[in-house]
């Protein structure tokens, strides 16, 4: 059957039209696509590596990995803005999305350096990387290493899931993050303040960080002097 000129099929029509959905959906996503985070990335766990083989000048390198969380951020916060502006964000397909980004590769590699250590390593050694390998499936291997030893710890050179963390520390931060947005998207003026209410926390944050004004008032009390006598040029009080 086909139109009144014979020209179009109707039957085509279909495969015509998910054709320009295709082209219309590759086109988005090469124009949301930035390829300067891209290189970040790229940057971000080259200088990691580097710091890791403790190559000369490149001790401060474990900053990369601050980096590909603020990237993880951001990256999180335009695909779920996006979302709620179409209308249609869905807190269990976010979760789905992200599962099946992370857990397949996450499992394998779990399960081989398990296999690995039946064949090369001690019981002893084997039970230690089985309880690490299903931390870190559950995400919950930033709790389980810093409950035993830093980051920085000699022993840790030997654990061979210790960059795991970051991962966990990642989906705990997904696990609340789109609620927090879906939440503040019902209201308007929550949701248009939005960014008043992220450098608070931002602000917060640093805070808790450098130490609580609590536990420290008379540290607090001297520094603002010292601004207010210095007219705010205060970078050489230490506290």
């Amino acid at each position: 059957m086909s139109v009144s000129d014979g020209s179009i099929q109707v039957a085509q029509i279909p495969r015509t039209l998910n054709s320009a959905l295709g082209s219309a959906s590759d086109a988005n996503n090469e124009r949301w696509f930035r390829h300067d985070i891209n290189a970040l990335r790229a940057v971000a766990a080259s200088v990691v590596v580097l710091f890791h083989f403790h190559v000369a000048g490149f001790d401060g390198g474990y900053v990369g990995v601050d980096i590909f969380f603020v990237i993880s951020g951001l990256l999180m916060t335009q695909i779920i803005e996006r979302s709620i502006a179409r209308g249609n964000f869905s807190i269990l397909g976010f979760y789905a999305a992200r599962v099946r980004r992370i857990v397949p590769a996450l499992a394998v590699l779990s399960l081989l350096l398990v296999l690995a250590g039946l064949a090369f390593i001690d019981p002893l050694t084997l039970a230690e990387i089985a309880r690490n390998a299903v931390a870190s499936v559950l995400f919950v291997s930033n709790i389980l290493y810093a409950s035993q030893s830093g980051y920085f710890a000699d022993a840790s050179e030997t654990n061979w899931l210790l960059h795991t963390w970051t991962l966990s520390a990642e989906w705990q931060f997904y696990m609340i993050y789109p609620i927090v947005l879906a939440s503040a998207s019902r209201w308007a003026w929550l949701w248009r303040h939005r960014l008043t209410f992220l450098v608070i926390g931002c602000v917060i944050g640093l805070g808790e960080r450098s130490g609580s004004p609590i536990k420290r008032p008379i540290c607090v009390i001297m520094h603002s002097f010292c601004c207010q006598q210095g007219r705010g040029k205060c970078s050489r009080v230490v506290c």
